[in-house]
């Protein structure tokens, strides 16, 4: 049970601390703390309005200067609200049911998109997935088809379901799949859904890989993005930013008793200054993760494990086949031996989550050689 976090530490209840490599699942990007002297100015305010406040149009105006004047900015309380408001504007807009999503990717806890492809079936040789609902037993939204992601024979099949569909939703870059090589299929995926409305989740990457993330990234334009965990630093918040058309529509609801609360918005400003006073960070960021990873990588070496990685975000996937999409791993991926690994990680002192998603920031650089040396340990303590 953690008590206490700081930089990119954890502390249970015994007293015992751990190197964090989950860092709030990817909200810490900063790490653990950074904010926490504004956050008690905040508080000071009081924490709820039950109106517009000034930390709310002060945090609109500000995605409005790095995403563009012309865009709408709707805000909730996570990335699981995030996401299903986007659903909901993008079938409103449409006046359609059908919302298309690519396998492997998480979308939050909302009955629209909890569905994943069914690993039990058969490869399909048609470009779509078997969908089943492991994440619920409750009543599911049906009106969804799931297809491979990074799997560019999926693009016949969507051109023919096109006039069916309501929206996109994708991960452009997955926790389950985190990647650097996946420019091409996203502009191909925006080109081919030119005319459905295209939704970014980027509830990890949005302001990961940059101030725009993986949109910056790659130039790519979706029509809807959603943003939560890093623009919170640490308190719950979720916000979508996209065409006005599609949020600005009077027959959509979007309400919430803490939607645009003044502590989640005023934290967010004061994490959109931080990163745009010091851009340079990211690419600092991106630099130390290089270096760490191509220390892995070597450790990796002689072992049935490659790392997968996109900025500071990265896995240790248990299978030397390559890997393109979810389904690859589910295939191939030595899961048992991976359990091990975090099992003896955590022994050693450092935490990884039970995903397998890790993050780093620039805390972890000055213990480098410690955690580096606790990877190379474990693992050689599952093969050895």
């Amino acid at each position: 049970m953690i008590v206490r976090a700081a930089s990119c530490f954890l502390e249970d209840s015994q007293g015992k601390k751990y190197i964090d490599l989950m860092m709030g699942s990817g909200t810490h990007l900063l790490g653990h703390g950074f904010f926490s002297d504004g956050l008690q100015r905040l508080i000071q305010n009081g924490t709820l309005y039950s109106d517009i406040s000034d930390q709310e149009v002060l945090l609109k105006s500000k995605l409005q200067s790095i995403f563009g004047c012309e865009k709408s900015v709707i805000f909730c309380n996570s990335g699981a609200e995030a996401t299903m408001r986007a659903v909901r504007a993008a079938r409103a807009y449409t006046g359609k049911k059908k919302i298309l999503m690519f396998s492997g990717s998480w979308h939050g806890g909302n009955d629209s998109l909890l569905w994943e492809e069914n690993w039990k079936n058969d490869r399909s040789s048609e470009g779509i997935c078997v969908p089943i609902k492991p994440f619920s037993k409750g009543v599911l939204d049906s009106d969804v088809t799931i297809v491979p992601y990074n799997d560019f024979s999926v693009f016949d099949f969507i051109e023919f379901i096109i006039p069916e569909l309501a929206g996109v939703i994708i991960e452009p870059i997955q926790g389950s799949n985190p990647r650097e090589d996946v420019g091409d299929f996203l502009r191909c995926l925006r080109e081919v859904v030119a005319g459905v409305p295209l939704i970014f989740d980027e509830l990890i990457s949005g302001f990961r890989m940059g101030l725009k993330g993986v949109q910056g990234l790659y130039n790519i334009d979706a029509d809807i993005i959603t943003y939560g965990k890093i623009l919170g630093g640490g308190v719950p918040i979720g916000a979508l930013v996209g065409r006005a058309e599609l949020l600005d529509n009077p027959s959509v609801v979007f309400g919430g008793t803490f939607s645009g609360n003044p502590i989640s918005c005023g934290m967010g400003n004061l994490v959109l200054d931080h990163l745009v006073s010091n851009q340079s960070l990211y690419n600092e960021l991106y630099k130390d993760c290089s270096l760490v990873y191509s220390e892995i990588e070597q450790i990796l070496r002689s072992f049935p494990v490659q790392l997968m990685k996109s900025h500071s975000m990265f896995r240790f996937v248990f299978t030397e086949r390559k890997i393109n999409e979810m389904r690859d791993r589910k295939d191939w991926e030595d899961w048992n031996s991976f359990v091990k690994f975090r099992e003896e990680l955590k022994k050693q002192g450092l935490l990884v989550k039970s995903n397998g998603i890790c993050f780093l920031c620039a805390d972890h650089m000055e213990y480098k050689d410690r955690i580096l040396h606790k990877i190379e340990s474990c693992i050689r303590k599952i093969y050895e």
